[in-house]
């Protein structure tokens, strides 16, 4: 398959305020290793945010992997993996972004109501964006196998 994202072992236990949980995510032949902090989220509540993630894009709009989150209270920043639906082709694109450079607050009620849409061209530099495509049906065949259920956020949000 060239599409899955997925959670290994048991987290790893850093310190007390660090717990990171170690996973894998292929795009296509890319391959990145995960290691989500779950402190305030857990493997559930990554899972959920996925299968919400990867359902929204299929649906035709933007949404985001995130792949490491701690709230804007005890962190500066997140990491998520912004996908563009276009046409059968789904891009991706790997982002740090900075909470304090959001228009406003970052919800995981809404957690795609922030994401803009896709760029090529970095606004800062000038340089081309990294991107990574696979086609719609690896996602839908991903989904089929994907063993999460929604339980947070709420998809009408």
């Amino acid at each position: 398959m060239s599409f899955s994202i997925s959670f290994r072992g048991e987290p790893d236990v850093i310190d007390e305020e660090l717990r990171l949980a170690h996973g894998d995510l292929v795009i296509g032949t890319f391959h990145e290793e995960l290691y989500a902090n779950v402190f305030e989220l857990s493997r559930a509540d990554y899972e959920a945010l996925w299968k919400l993630a990867l359902e929204t894009v299929l649906s035709g709009q933007k949404a985001a992997l995130i792949v490491y989150y701690v709230s804007p209270e005890h962190s500066s920043n997140m990491e998520w993996w912004p996908m563009y639906p276009d046409g059968d082709i789904v891009y991706f694109q790997n982002q740090m972004p900075w909470h304090d450079r959001f228009r406003e607050p970052f919800s995981l009620d809404a957690p795609f109501a922030l994401l803009h849409n896709r760029r090529t061209i970095s606004e800062d530099s000038g340089d081309k964006i990294s991107e990574w495509a696979i086609t719609r049906s690896e996602i839908e065949a991903f989904l089929r196998t994907f063993p999460a259920s929604p339980s947070r956020p709420d998809p009408a949000s």
